[in-house]
């Protein structure tokens, strides 16, 4: 019985519950072209240097997957997957940070940096 009220109350309220994809959150595309603007500028070896960001052998870095964790219309924070690569491609290293944006009147920024993290120009 209790199994059935609660699934009654889950299907009445699931109702009221909405599901937001991340791709429709207002930061989705600005966040993503700032941490690809990021990697290209680590690959082109201008991000500032701080000791041990570039592993020996390091050739290039890519993302291998970046997720809006959390999304607001003047906050964001995403999870970012990346990986540092040698000139025959293969793996190094991989990184698995965190990156928080807030917008401001010129545009979405990053908020801080966090440990592990590629060198914010």
């Amino acid at each position: 019985m209790k199994s059935l009220i609660f699934l009654a109350l889950f299907a009445v309220l699931g109702g009221c519950l909405q599901y937001t994809p991340m791709s429709t959150c207002p930061a989705y595309k600005p966040v993503h072209e700032l941490t690809d603007r990021l990697m290209e500028t680590f690959n082109a070896g201008n991000a500032p240097v701080d000791a041990g960001k570039y592993p020996a052998g390091w050739h290039h870095s890519a993302w291998t997957d970046r997720r809006v964790v959390t999304c607001g219309p003047t906050e964001a924070h995403m999870r970012a997957l990346g990986a540092h690569y040698r000139a025959d491609g293969s793996e190094i290293s991989r990184i698995d940070v965190r990156y928080g944006f807030v917008r401001e009147e010129t545009g979405w920024r990053f908020v801080g940096r966090p440990s592990g993290a590629l060198p914010l120009p």
